[in-house]
């Protein structure tokens, strides 16, 4: 059974991986996710995966809830975190809602939609030089460390400048609760958003988004752009506190920082073959207790007639081998051969 066992569990497992996926997907709290290929961050097909198995369902993220420790060794780890979803099974299934968290997934259809990490998106506002707002919406910022400070661009393809279209970019640091020492520089003392910061470097030129390659949303081509430049003439740094705006230098427009949101990576994913593999390691667990509280043995009956022409009487001998360390077969030999005796 345990042989057998582990040849079914292998067959499970090459199942889920020839017609499953797994997918991952970043998801701002108040905006949606619809099961599409389109909608994945990545995506990673089994080799007899077929887009048309994708599970018609969809889902709203209304919230996202966690809890940070505030003292001790493991102050600033995240003690739990939820989210909150609005989901449909089917385009024309009523909305229901739902709370997922770590190892509590939400299961449409056999597809399993899991609560992986969170983070922050800041919501910047850029207007141009025009003062017509050319970028405005969260912009996810990965965590780069325990305390969630973390790294993101901002990307503003349609501004207007002094002479005409330009473009801006934008990157650097978000410190969730900000602190500065004379040693450290700037940093985040606290995971939660106590006290949000922004920290980023400008730059003017070609962003690169109409060459036609694809670009990444969390990196910044550098090859067209050129910094923009201070009153010192060093390249500027903008740094904004919540509810703060700087104006760009020669006319370029402003940055706002207007507020937080939270973001939370997703993992969706589907293994047809789960309950295959669940009954393999079943089957296992009953094979290894079978090996364990069964005593295995061998027993022999040795029948033969005495006499040198195999007219005497009948012998009949009986013996056996406990194959386990210390075991006693002289009671169950004695009730063979007692058995044996009632036989005619």
């Amino acid at each position: 059974m345990f042989h057998l066992s582990v040849l079914i569990v292998l067959v499970g497992f090459a199942g889920g991986s020839l017609f499953g996926f797994k997918g991952g997907v970043i998801v701002v709290t108040g905006n949606g996710f619809a099961n599409s290929l389109s909608q994945y961050d990545d995506f990673r097909p089994g080799g007899l995966f077929k887009p048309d198995d994708l599970a018609p369902f969809d889902f709203t993220v209304t919230d996202f809830d966690v809890t940070f420790i505030t003292e001790g060794r493991e102050t600033g780890m995240a003690h739990k975190f939820s989210a909150g979803l609005d989901y449909q099974s089917s385009p024309a299934a009523p909305v229901k809602h739902t709370r997922i968290s770590v190892n509590h997934p939400l299961v449409l259809d056999g597809t399993k939609v899991y609560l992986i990490s969170h983070g922050y998106a800041p919501h910047i506002t850029v207007r141009d030089g025009k003062g017509d707002v050319a970028y405005s919406g969260p912009v996810v910022f990965l965590p780069e460390d325990a305390t969630f400070r973390s790294f993101g661009v901002v990307k503003v393809p349609d501004a207007q400048g002094p002479s005409g279209p330009t473009q801006l970019g934008f990157e650097g640091e978000l410190f969730p609760t900000y602190a500065f020492t004379d040693a450290t520089g700037p940093f985040s003392a606290f995971p939660d958003a106590k006290n949000p910061a922004l920290s980023l470097l400008a730059y003017q030129g070609d962003l690169g988004l109409d060459n036609g390659v694809p670009q990444s949303v969390y990196a910044l081509d550098k090859k067209g752009l050129k910094p923009i430049k201070g009153a010192d003439g060093k390249p500027l740094r903008v740094d904004l506190m919540l509810n703060q705006t700087v104006t760009l230098p020669d006319g370029l427009g402003t940055i706002t920082f207007d507020g937080m949101s939270r973001f939370v990576k997703l993992q969706v994913s589907r293994s047809p073959g789960d309950w295959i593999a669940l009954l393999g390691v079943v089957l296992a667990l009953l094979g290894l207790l079978g090996s364990l509280f069964i005593r295995p043995r061998r027993v022999w009956v040795k029948v033969r007639r005495e006499g040198a022409d195999g007219t005497g009487r009948t012998l009949v001998e009986v013996a056996g081998l406990d194959r386990s360390a210390g075991g006693d077969l002289a009671g169950e030999i004695d009730a063979i051969a007692a058995t044996l005796k009632e036989k005619p």
